[in-house]
């Protein structure tokens, strides 16, 4: 039977914890690239066009 040993413990502990990764910086340029910009803003048209004629609907309904 091996016994352990505080030494073997502290070893085997970090052959089990990777070093952490690094990332990278969060910034609003990179939140918000082009792509996501255009994407935004073809949701953004949609749920206007849709809620406008939902209002308009209810406008005319109510008359």
């Amino acid at each position: 039977m091996v016994s352990a040993s505080p030494e073997n413990l502290s070893s085997a502990r970090s052959l089990i914890q990777p070093e952490p990764t690094p990332l990278p910086e969060v910034t609003l340029f990179t939140v918000l690239t082009p792509a996501r910009c255009l994407i935004l803003a073809f949701v953004g048209g949609a749920v206007f066009i849709i809620v406008y004629g939902l209002q308009v609907a209810l406008m005319r309904r109510l008359r």
